[in-house]
């Protein structure tokens, strides 16, 4: 029979879970792009990887609810492979990608005309506690790890999907997501593509490592927790 979740458990999970609707109904619902500006109207907050991974932090807290309440086994697994393959690292390359470029140069990825009708609240939520909470969720809860094989087609599966989404942006509509890309040629692009890609590995590996770790330490707990 599985344990009941900590009290602890359900008031993060539902915090997170609620903190991350809102933000996703506020961010669709009420911030609304000039429908002059192509760059900006065209698709709206779909064309960022930033609001991939909102929603997808939305439906990963909104499953650990789930599953603090109602235990299975199989959605452990599925819990387990979104976070240690997806999310984890996914979260850490959001908030390395646009603060790193942020403090060099602004305009390069969240321009002033971005920021204009963008809440600022929302910006941190999307790209500061996204970090938070999912490091906050590798540290409280022990995850297992998926084989190196399946957790590396998760990642890749991830950022593939979205760099042929910009790329059919960019070169279907002639818009591209994020203004660094206007200049880069296309060695150049090809360079950044396949960058971002080796950044998202390596953060996968290193999340991966501390994970186990992690796993290993809580390892007679989890097999409890998740007998059903």
């Amino acid at each position: 029979m599985a344990l009941a979740a900590s009290g602890t458990a359900i008031v993060f999970h539902s915090a997170a879970a609620f903190i991350y609707a809102y933000t996703i109904y506020y961010s669709f619902s009420l911030v609304k792009a000039p429908k002059s500006d192509p760059n900006l109207a065209y698709a709206v907050k779909a064309k960022y990887l930033t609001q991939w991974n909102l929603g997808l932090c939305g439906l990963y807290f909104g499953l650990c609810l789930v599953l603090d309440v109602r235990p299975t086994r199989s959605l452990y697994r599925l819990r387990d492979y979104i976070f240690c393959s997806i999310l984890l690292p996914s979260c850490i390359f959001v908030n390395v990608f646009l603060w790193g470029l942020y403090s060099v140069d602004r305009e390069t990825v969240f321009s002033t005309e971005i920021e204009a009708f963008h809440s600022k609240w929302v910006n941190r939520h999307s790209h500061t506690l996204v970090t938070i909470t999912a490091v906050c969720e590798a540290l409280l809860y022990p995850h297992e790890v998926p084989a190196k094989r399946r957790g590396f087609a998760g990642i890749f599966a991830w950022f593939g999907f979205y760099q042929l989404w910009v790329l059919y942006l960019g070169i279907g509509e002639r818009i591209w997501v994020y203004p660094v890309m206007r200049i880069l040629s296309p060695s150049a692009m090809t360079v950044f593509f396949v960058g971002c890609c080796v950044v998202a590995f390596v953060l996968q590996t290193i999340c991966n490592i501390m994970l186990r770790l992690r796993y290993w330490v809580a390892a007679p707990r989890t097999e409890e927790c998740k007998r059903a």
